[in-house]
């Protein structure tokens, strides 16, 4: 009994030195050409992790990944990278040129190769599109293509929300997001982020691409208002989307500002005048001193929402929201679209009437 258990402990370790474990190894149509296996991480810059020179070509790296994670191959000879999602099984990276890169690993890389070759599809009818567009003269039929293009490239974001979607909680949706962020509008880069889980938004690589979107985000009209909680002046917290009103005007002001103050009278008409016709104001103080902030509210009549965070740290919503000296405001429509927005008073009743229809 002891001898079989012997052989068969044997054999399983015989069975184990030959398994192959998280292996990475591929072909590249020439010799002798150096690659390099990056780890995207949340720094700046990725880490390195080996290199290698293709023999008779193919190549194989000896790093072994641990868990599912966003790489990159990096080749010398072109100065290019290509992104790829590693498993801790066998992946294996087909190069026969850029353009047609097969990377066959596991169930989350099959889930990203399944969507970019959805993607590749549509990309090779917008450069159809494309070439038309510089041959075609008549007016009209450029504005059938342009309206062509337009619907790709809906469909192309519809496809990439779809798989992140699928793959809110996995690495796979993340590294739907991470991948060409770079080319996309801060607007639609924030939608996919927004699509990933609690967990994926807020680890390490989930908080850069954060940092990435609030460094480019910036609210103008026909943008979408970011959604935000602040306490109001019972410490109730009140979200932005919770506020239903035909028109919204977002008021960042402050109690020691005079020109926010004076500006407030104003509103104050302007409140008094519309507020049964669709009408909210919702004010963002910038204050730290909660004591002055509510005494200016009282002083000045203000019966519209007030919130504030007391507070001027980074996070800060008047700082998310580029606002860099006050008073400024944002005009909203029902969907929290904005409209227009400004610093002063001019032409600002015409806009809010336009937007609540009253002629």
């Amino acid at each position: 009994m002891k001898h079989s258990l012997l052989i068969i402990s044997i054999v399983i370790c015989l069975l184990g030195a030959n398994s192959v474990y998280a292996q990475i190894h591929g072909t590249y149509p020439q010799n002798n050409v150096t690659l390099s296996l990056l780890r995207i991480t949340e720094k700046t810059s990725p880490d390195t992790l080996e290199t290698v020179i293709t023999r008779n070509g193919k190549f194989t790296f000896t790093t072994q990944p641990q868990e599912p994670g966003i790489y990159t191959l990096f080749l010398h000879d072109l100065d290019w990278n290509i992104p790829m999602l590693l498993e801790n099984r066998e992946n294996t990276i087909l190069i026969p040129n850029l353009q047609s890169v097969r990377i066959e690993g596991g169930k989350l890389q099959k889930q990203v190769m399944d969507c970019q070759q959805k993607l590749q599809k549509l990309t090779k009818q917008q450069i159809a599109i494309t070439e038309l567009l510089k041959q075609e003269k008549d007016e009209k039929q450029r504005e059938k293509l342009r309206s062509k293009q337009l619907q790709l490239e809906n469909r192309s974001n519809e496809i990439i929300q779809h798989y992140i979607r699928n793959n809110n909680a996995n690495m796979a949706g993340l590294f739907l997001v991470w991948n060409k962020m770079e080319w996309v509008n801060f607007q639609e880069l924030e939608n996919r982020y927004l699509l990933l889980d609690e967990k994926l938004q807020t680890s390490p690589l989930g908080q850069s691409i954060r940092q990435k979107i609030d460094k480019r985000w910036y609210l103008k009209p026909g943008g979408i208002a970011r959604d935000f909680t602040i306490p109001d002046t019972l410490g109730n917290p009140i979200s932005l989307s919770s506020i239903k009103a035909k028109v919204k005007l977002l008021d960042f002001w402050a109690s020691w500002c005079t020109p926010c103050r004076k500006a407030n009278k104003t509103f104050v008409t302007l409140y008094e005048k519309y507020k049964d016709q669709g009408l909210e104001i919702i004010g963002v103080s910038i204050d730290r001193n909660a004591r002055q902030w509510k005494q200016a509210i009282r002083q000045d009549g203000y019966q519209w929402i007030q919130l504030s965070e007391l507070k001027s740290t980074p996070d800060a919503w008047y700082r998310r929201y580029k606002v860099n000296s006050i008073p400024y405001w944002f005009l909203l429509d029902e969907n929290n679209k904005c409209i227009a927005s400004g610093n002063d008073e001019k032409g600002l009743e015409e806009m809010i009437r336009k937007a609540l229809k009253i002629k």
